[in-house]
C-alpha cells in the first residue's frame, strides 16, 4: 500500500493494481530465489579455498589467529571486540543448530568430539555472519576472495568492498526468505549503500543511476557478481528476462502514470544493458 515508508501512499486506482504489485514484488522474489541462493554459495567456497590457502588450516581458532590481526588498525581495541564477538556468535549458532539437530555436519563433528572445520561453519551461519568474519580477515585475504568476483583493485581498499557487498546481498536474502516487500527497497532501509558499490557496478555496465531505492539496483549487483563468476551466460539471461517480463506486466496492469510513480523509469533500461553485459562478458 506505500513504497519504503508508510507515508508514501500508492493512490490505488482499484483493488486489481494492489493485486498486480504484490504478484510483481511475488515474481521478483521468486526469479531472485536461486541466483542469490547461488551466490552465497559461491561466495562461501571460494572464501574457505582462499582462507585454507592462506592459513593452511581448517581449523576456526587457527584462522582467526592467523588471519584476523588487531595490529594496524586505527581501532585496535574495537577490532578485538569485534573478533571476539564473532567467535563467541559462532560457537553459538554451531551450539544451536547442535542442540535443534537441524545441523547434521555440526553433531557429526561434536559428537565425534572434533573442532567444526570453517567449510561446515560457513554451511551452519547466515550470510549476515558469514559478512562479519569476512570483515575482520586479513586485507589480503579479503582481495584474494575479490579477486574472483573481478572487484578492482582501485575500489577495494585492504578489501573493504567485498564484506559491504555481501551485507547488502544479506539484506536481499532475508527479504525473499521472510517473504517480505522487496520491490522499492525498503529492506536496505537500515543501511546506507556505499558509494564504491555503486562505482563498481557503473564501472562494468556504464549506468550511473543507482541509488538502491528500487530492486532493479540489487538485480544489477546480483546478475554482475554472477557473471564474474564465469555462471551460464543463458540461464542468467533467462532469469534477466523473467524479471524484465514482471516489469512490464506490472506497467501494463498500473498504467504508465501510476508505474512511474512507485518504479523508476530507467528500471526497464538498466535490465536491457544487464542482458548485454552478460551477453559480452
Amino acid at each position: 500500500r506505500y513504497t519504503q515508508t508508510p507515508e508514501n501512499r500508492i493512490p490505488f486506482s482499484g483493488f486489481s493494481q494492489l493485486v498486480s504489485i504484490v504478484d510483481f514484488d511475488s515474481e521478483i522474489k521468486a526469479a531472485l530465489y536461486r541466483p542469490v541462493m547461488q551466490l552465497e554459495t559461491a561466495l562461501k567456497s571460494i572464501a574457505t579455498e582462499e582462507i585454507l590457502k592462506a592459513a593452511q588450516s581448517e581449523s576456526l581458532n587457527i584462522i582467526m589467529e592467523k588471519l584476523m590481526h588487531a595490529e594496524g588498525h586505527k581501532k585496535a581495541s574495537d577490532y578485538r571486540k569485534r573478533k571476539y564477538q564473532v567467535r563467541d556468535m559462532i560457537h553459538a549458532s554451531l551450539t544451536e543448530a547442535y542442540s535443534n539437530k537441524r545441523g547434521h555436519i555440526v553433531s557429526h563433528y561434536y559428537n565425534a568430539d572434533k573442532g567444526v572445520p570453517i567449510w561446515a561453519i560457513f554451511e551452519t551461519i547466515t550470510l549476515g555472519q558469514f559478512a562479519r568474519f569476512i570483515d575482520l580477515l586479513d586485507p589480503a585475504v579479503k582481495i584474494a576472495i575479490s579477486e574472483h568476483l573481478k572487484i578492482p583493485l582501485n575500489l577495494n581498499t585492504n578489501g573493504a568492498l567485498l564484506p559491504k557487498i555481501i551485507y547488502l546481498l544479506q539484506d536481499v536474502r532475508n527479504a525473499i526468505a521472510h517473504n517480505n516487500v522487496i520491490f522499492d527497497g525498503r529492506h536496505h532501509k537500515t543501511r546506507a549503500v556505499d558509494q564504491t558499490i555503486r562505482q563498481y557496478i557503473s564501472s562494468l555496465i556504464g549506468i550511473r543511476s543507482l541509488d538502491f531505492s528500487s530492486i532493479a539496483d540489487d538485480i544489477l549487483l546480483i546478475f554482475v557478481l554472477l557473471t564474474n563468476l564465469q555462471t551460464n551466460k543463458n540461464v542468467l539471461i533467462n532469469s534477466v528476462e523473467r524479471i524484465a517480463n514482471a516489469f512490464t506486466e506490472v506497467y501494463t496492469h498500473l498504467g504508465a502514470s501510476l508505474y512511474m510513480r512507485i518504479i523508476p523509469n530507467d528500471s526497464q533500461n538498466k535490465l536491457r544493458s544487464l542482458i548485454g553485459f552478460i551477453r559480452t562478458s
